[in-house]
């Protein structure tokens, strides 16, 4: 899977969620066979979909901060430099922000795409 390819699908998924507030913000979707309807074709739990979205969008935004500031920490505070240890304490906290930006934004891209109907997809 190329980058192009994820950040398509990351925007697809951005417009679905679009969709969905516009939908609900109007009264109507698009039924399956692309007629407008009422919101009685939505087959998937909004309030689900926003907790998920909202947690997971949270919980990848505290790995980025916590382990970009242990990193910080190491790098700038002369003492910690100082023991071998620390050295690995920074591995790990590099090796964690690069999950946190590379695997867990595709992660929850596929969690949020198995919550929405297949009209969104």
């Amino acid at each position: 899977m190329t980058v192009v390819h994820c950040v398509s699908e990351s925007v697809t998924v951005l417009r679905a969620v679009a969709m969905t507030a516009v939908a609900m913000a109007t009264g109507y979707v698009t039924a399956d066979d692309g007629t407008v309807g009422a919101t009685d074709v939505w087959r998937f739990d909004v309030p689900q979909l926003v907790a998920t979205v909202t947690l997971l969008g949270l919980l990848i935004l505290a790995t980025i901060v916590g382990n970009a500031l242990v990193i910080a920490a190491v790098v700038l505070d002369s003492n910690l430099r100082h023991h071998v240890a620390n050295y690995l304490v920074a591995s790990l906290a590099a090796a964690d922000l690069l999950v946190a930006l590379l695997v867990m934004p595709l992660a929850a891209v596929n969690e949020v795409l198995q919550i929405l109907p297949a009209q969104l997809k």
